[in-house]
């Protein structure tokens, strides 16, 4: 199997492409990334991760077939697959080795206000499809998210509520992980809108076998 990729280079290097594509979107439009298209942010990540990793030693596809993920990560697994896997489904970017067995998942999300149903499913099916058949070639999932707060409408203040916001996203992840062996890490990058005191924020949630 071909090796040299770490899994610790992948979240530094998404949360680097999320900052990228929310300032690119600034710069592009004029506007703040909440309006931009959330394949916006996959693409620059996707690119970010070419960018920075040994393409001989790795391929990125853009929405991944779940079904063909967990076909490429090992042996199929007896008993009926779990449900939240969405096996129709596609994965926004999946990091495969060059000898096509999928080293990485990342899931896009933009407008993360709050840890909506859409978030918790990503977090289900990232966390499902790291632990099938107990272990196989996946080593690290990541959910990316974007978000923004205004200073005026924030209690203790933007940078505040960007805080909390993540704060809870983890927690969240966390309770979601419970018995399945796994830790939750979290990235965060919280940069000024403008010079109202409004904020922008990209966090890279990643979840790791123990």
């Amino acid at each position: 199997m071909s090796r040299g990729i770490e899994r610790s280079v992948v979240p530094p290097v998404v949360i680097a492409g999320m900052a990228k594509a929310a300032k690119s979107w600034n710069a592009l439009h004029g506007t703040w990334a909440s309006r931009a298209p959330e394949y916006w942010f996959t693409v620059t990540v996707a690119q970010e991760l070419q960018r920075k990793l040994d393409d001989q030693k790795k391929w990125i596809r853009l929405e991944g077939s779940v079904l063909q993920t967990m076909s490429s990560s090992g042996p199929a697994v007896v008993g009926r697959p779990v449900s939240s896997l969405r096996r129709k489904g596609r994965c926004d970017i999946v990091i495969e080795r060059a000898n096509e067995s999928p080293f990485a998942a990342i899931e896009i999300k933009t407008r993360a206000y709050a840890f909506t149903a859409g978030i918790r499913s990503d977090v289900v099916r990232l966390r499902e499809l790291l632990c099938r058949g107990g272990k196989n070639s996946l080593s690290v999932v990541c959910l990316a998210s974007y978000s923004d707060a205004s200073e005026k409408d924030s209690l203790n203040g933007a940078k505040a509520r960007l805080e909390r916001r993540f704060e809870n996203f983890v927690e969240r992840a966390t309770e979601l992980c419970v018995g399945k062996q796994l830790r939750v890490e979290s990235r965060e990058l919280i940069r000024r809108g403008d010079e109202s005191g409004d904020l922008w924020g990209v966090q890279c949630l990643t979840l790791l076998r123990r």
